[in-house]
């Protein structure tokens, strides 16, 4: 079943590759997409999970297509580096990660998705990301989320403020 996601996911990586491929290029061409499931001279992400100090996984080079989200990112790391993601699914935010290789936040905490280390403005499902941005998942106090301004307008702010 995950060989088929992975294919699937190719699929669907190089169909955005091709759909992207009809806008007009500027002066400053944008980094090559991946056409296949291979970072070999294309444009990537990086994606590390840490939980209390320890690295729960890490893949520094994941290929990157042109309107890739969290979500299709997370599913092309297990391409190259095992990696299992569990989820909860919350109306209207989207899926909202419960573990991480069967690595579940401690109570009082929950899997805080960073990118390039600012926490992210959307769940996994609606969080776009770019070529070269570092996606980080990092076990996050609850009280910490509490007291942080940027994170009160965030998406999952409003999630976690959702299912208290």
């Amino acid at each position: 079943m995950l060989r088929i996601k992975i294919i699937a996911l190719c699929i669907l990586c190089s169909l955005l590759v091709l759909s992207s491929q009809s806008f007009a290029q500027d002066k400053h061409p944008a980094p090559v997409s991946c056409t296949s499931c291979s970072t070999t001279n294309c444009a990537s992400v990086s994606f590390t999970a840490t939980c209390q100090g320890t690295v729960i996984y890490s893949n520094p080079k994941i290929p990157w297509v042109k309107g890739m989200n969290v979500t299709v990112a997370l599913s092309s790391a297990n391409s190259s580096v095992p990696l299992t993601i569990q989820t909860t699914q919350f109306c209207p935010y989207g899926s909202f990660v419960t573990g991480i290789n069967n690595h579940s936040a401690p109570t009082g905490y929950y899997w805080g998705l960073y990118i390039n280390g600012k926490f992210a403005d959307y769940g996994i499902d609606f969080q776009k990301v770019n070529a070269k941005d570092k996606i980080t998942f990092v076990c996050t106090s609850l009280t910490a989320l509490k007291t942080t301004q940027t994170s009160q307008k965030s998406h999952q702010s409003l999630y976690l403020a959702h299912i208290k």
